[in-house]
């Protein structure tokens, strides 16, 4: 009776020790089930610079910061020069303002890939536009098509979604979040 006794606390200890590490396995992964929210502070990026990060996809993302005047620049380009120029059929975050395509005026983050093929785009010499080099595209510092360049097929660049966290921070949030 007593070795049967002592059998049956040993495996209710066992049972108590598996159960206690299943549950400190879910909350562990809990804590880490979404490790890829990188923060990103744009005041140590130089106007008309970028600061590139990859994505959990293995493209990157570009964080540009626009130099002075582009805002204004931004907000009194001529539709009629631009492809789609409320963002209409682009992919980016809800409540963008549509000059800026972005949460706050000083930074632009988006994917540096055209829509069509994925061809990688450069920053143009002068850094205030962006080029698409295998059709010849050219996109604004909010990443708009200029009207008469590139394909029919070509959209504005990918806006990922993302968040202010400081007067000058921002956190990126991974795809789907």
């Amino acid at each position: 009776l007593a070795v049967k006794l002592l059998f049956l606390v040993g495996l209710g200890a066992l049972a108590l020790v598996l159960l206690a590490s299943i549950g400190a396995g879910s909350h562990e992964s809990d804590a880490v089930a979404d490790p890829w929210r990188p923060e990103v502070d744009w005041s140590q990026i130089p106007a008309g610079e970028y600061r590139a990060l990859q994505w959990p996809d293995g493209r990157e993302i570009w964080i540009y910061r626009r130099q002075a005047g582009e805002v204004a620049r931004l907000e009194n380009r001529p539709a009629t020069e631009l492809h789609d120029p409320d963002s209409r059929h682009s992919r980016q975050p809800v409540g963008l303002k549509p000059a800026w395509r972005s949460r706050h005026p000083d930074v632009f983050v988006f994917h540096p890939y055209e829509t069509r093929r994925g061809c990688r785009v450069s920053l143009a010499p002068d850094k205030r536009e962006f080029v698409d080099v295998c059709h010849g595209a050219r996109f604004d510092s909010a990443g708009r098509l200029l009207g008469e360049t590139g394909v029919a097929q070509q959209q504005n660049l990918i806006v990922p979604d993302y968040e202010l966290i400081g007067e000058q921070r921002l956190r990126l949030l991974p795809p789907g979040a």
